[in-house]
């Protein structure tokens, strides 16, 4: 199967909301950032189309690029009706190929651990598990023991944070580009 791809703009949020009410059981968070997405210039928005004239979108992602050197792929997202046929395969070596020819060093993403696509697909790609999560949902009545924990605190300006967070050993293991 062909796909093609080109940048999106601002006139695809009608199709990039559509496609996205049917992800997560309606509650992706796309719709409420995609705007701001495609104002952001240190990025490629793309999206995936079946036919040359790029008629309908059927699936969409990005590439967001930090310290020229790491390429964090992002919001890939594929219309339900033409999952499983290989697409997000294709939009993920897209992705891949955009940050090399960029010249990032090294890609990364985030994703849920039920979603079975995707790990498949980090898989297939070569990426590894780094780091994982587990949210647990309780009402504050049904928690027996409950004892504060006390944490060391430092206020730092947004200058210091964002060279402090260059240090951090987060996000899923990337591939070397």
């Amino acid at each position: 199967m062909k796909i093609y791809f080109r940048e999106l703009t601002i006139d695809d949020i009608p199709d990039i909301k559509a496609i996205s009410k049917n992800i997560w059981d309606g509650e992706d968070y796309i719709p409420q950032v995609i705007e701001k997405w495609l104002q952001d210039k240190n990025c490629m928005n793309y999206g995936a189309f079946m036919d040359e004239n790029l008629d309908e979108i059927v699936g969409f992602g990005r590439v967001k690029l930090y310290n020229d050197k790491l390429a964090w792929l992002e919001g890939g997202r594929v219309n339900v009706k033409y999952q499983n046929q290989g697409i997000g395969r294709e939009m993920t070596n897209f992705a891949i190929n955009y940050a090399c020819k960029v010249k990032a060093n090294v890609a990364q993403f985030d994703t849920s651990s039920k979603n079975q696509g995707s790990n498949a697909l980090a898989k297939f790609f070569g990426f590894k598990k780094k780091k994982s999560m587990n949210v647990l949902n309780a009402e504050r009545k049904d928690i027996k023991q409950f004892k504060p924990i006390s944490l060391d605190v430092k206020k730092v300006m947004v200058k210091e944070a964002k060279e402090l967070y260059k240090h951090f050993n987060i996000g899923p293991g990337g591939i070397n580009l």
